[in-house]
């Protein structure tokens, strides 16, 4: 019989992981360039952290039904978002390892039981951090601080295992059974979708026509139209395993009935990690019967070794131009192995941005809101969809430090896919704008000559940040989260002069116009079109040039963040 207790060395292990992360964050302060940016984002953190306690101590507390129903739409939505983005790329190993994790625990006499017991423990640790974090933002609406923190924290281990339950059922299936799950998937999600815009049409005035922008406006409408779903069969059903969440971290006092929703809770959450137990098992064994099959296969299909030689040839790139084409052409390859998970997060971004379609025709006015929304998307949501650049490779800039080109060519080539990809987006939303409400072709290029340098600026700036302060993919601890912090104000910061540069210029460009009123109606948008490509054709020639120096200082053997 084998013993369900873990083996000793992996509670050793995540106590000592511990301590080196912490030691590693004090390690960070050490340097001239990371003591700068920690320092600052401590102090950003702080500042933000008063303005919290600030909220939370003249904030009225929320109406608890209305709360309750939030939260418990919010998991079952957070759950349904994991099972789509797990539709949407091709099955991988369902738990994460690291680079470190592959080689030292992977790779050690340990059992599978006891490495999914130390992934168990990674993800209630990180659980518990986000628990704790949510019942203090939560203080005027919780009545037992402990009630709220357990029940929060057993929220987000139920909707992890989830998570990893359903990966674990994607990587064991076939080929043939993913895709046709996949397209069951996107199919029931494209229903949910249009009977929601069915439901929200005609819209009534109170959407486009309250102080709200359009947009935004919009998207409280159909977020209604789409809470309309709970009071169905299927709604109902399918929030009844997240329903007990609320109820213990919204519970008005210590009772009975608390101490039952806390042990129907806890019950849940160990059913479904031997759930996840004995999926992992019959994973296991599924794929090591296909893994047999395939090589009984191959066996009988094999020829002698002479046939069987083959001549090696270089792959084909179709313009190296000075290396700009072979790095990106190798960074378009990743994103066709990607293509799914690239589809399926651009389609959030699509559908804000094209929100403001669905108000009434008000002609050059709609056009400006659906340019303004792409650009706010693509600062703040894109950068992080796509990573086809330096941050792809941060295991491999020694490898590009020693590839013949020039930091020029090595920079510009690692920017043109993302750049591309974000130029297509936004040309496909725009051509929908023009199909559903019908403006001059020209506006179309002027739309475009502002965005694509934009983009630039975008992906350079991220870079930018990402070889000043590198990180793993993936990677989480106190070290990301004030990068994050830092990175965020600094967009921040950037957007509102952006802004205010455009509101100045609009100014300008209209003291401009008065003189030149003989050259027509049409001087006034020329120049400020003009003004603005101008201005981000500047700004994407500086941060690109900020990139290039910011490569050719970065060290591989100092700057590579650790495996772990």
């Amino acid at each position: 019989m084998v013993s369900a207790r873990p083996h000793p060395a992996v509670i050793r292990l995540l106590a000592h992981q511990s301590t080196a992360r912490l030691a590693r964050t004090v390690r960070g302060f050490r340097g001239s360039r990371r003591a700068v940016l920690s320092c600052i984002a401590l102090l950003l953190a702080a500042a933000w952290g008063g303005q919290v306690i600030l909220a939370l101590l003249l904030r009225e507390p929320a109406d608890p039904n209305v709360l309750a129903a939030w939260m418990t739409t919010g998991l079952l939505g957070y759950t349904l978002w994991h099972v789509l983005k797990t539709a949407c790329r091709t099955p991988v190993e369902p738990f994460e390892w690291t680079p470190a994790e592959r080689e030292w625990l992977v790779a050690g006499p340990l059992r599978r039981y006891d490495m999914i017991v130390y992934r168990f423990l990674s993800i209630a640790t990180a659980a518990a951090a986000k628990a704790a974090c949510f019942s203090l933002v939560m203080l005027p609406d919780v009545t037992v601080w402990a009630a709220g923190f357990a029940g929060m924290f057993l929220a987000l281990l139920f909707v992890d295992l989830t998570r990893i339950g359903t990966e674990i059922s994607a990587y064991g299936m076939s080929r043939a059974t993913f895709t046709r799950c996949r397209w069951l998937v996107l199919a029931l999600t494209a229903g949910c979708v249009f009977w929601a815009l069915g439901r929200a049409w005609p819209l009534p005035a109170s959407a486009t026509e309250s102080r709200l922008p359009p947009a935004l406006g919009i998207g409280l409408h159909l977020s209604r139209t789409f809470l309309q779903l709970r009071t169905s069969w299927i709604g109902g059903f399918a929030e009844t395993p997240f329903a007990v969440f609320p109820r213990v971290i919204l519970t008005p006092s210590v009772s009975l009935a608390l101490v039952a929703d806390l042990l129907l809770a806890a019950c849940m959450v160990v059913m479904m990690a031997g759930l996840l137990l004995d999926l992992d098992r019959r994973m296991l064994r599924r794929r090591a019967g296909a893994e047999r099959k395939n090589f009984r296969r191959l066996q009988k299909a094999s020829l002698p070794a002479a046939a069987c030689e083959f001549r090696q040839t270089p792959p084909r790139v179709p313009r190296r131009m000075c290396g700009m084409g072979s790095l990106a052409w190798r960074q378009a390859i990743g994103v066709y192995h990607y293509r799914m998970q690239v589809f399926a997060s651009l389609i959030v971004p699509a559908f804000l941005s094209t929100l403001t379609l669905l108000a009434p025709d008000n002609g050059a006015t709609m056009l400006a809101q659906v340019v303004g929304g792409l650009a706010f998307y693509t600062f703040l949501l894109l950068p992080t969809a796509l990573k086809f650049d330096f941050r792809r490779d941060v295991d491999r800039m020694s490898l590009i430090k020693s590839f013949p080109a020039s930091p020029a060519a090595v920079t510009i080539g690692q920017l043109t896919v993302p750049v591309f990809i974000c130029t297509v987006f936004q040309l496909s939303v725009l051509l929908a704008a023009m199909a559903a409400h019908p403006y001059h072709p020209l506006l179309l290029l002027a739309a475009l000559a502002v965005l694509i340098p934009a983009n630039v600026v975008v992906f350079a700036l991220e870079n930018v940040f990402f070889l000043l302060y590198p990180y793993r993919l993936n990677q989480e601890g106190l070290t990301i989260f004030l990068r994050s912090i830092l990175a965020f104000t600094a967009k921040s910061i950037l957007f509102i002069v952006a802004l205010g540069v455009v509101l100045v210029w609009i100014i300008a460009s209209k003291s401009i116009a008065h003189r030149f009123q003989s050259a027509g109606p049409f001087a006034r948008p020329l120049i400020f079109v003009t003004g603005i490509s101008a201005l981000m054709a500047a700004a994407a020639a500086l941060t690109t040039a900020m990139l290039i120096a910011v490569y050719r200082r970065f060290d591989p053997s100092q700057d590579t963040p650790d495996l772990s």
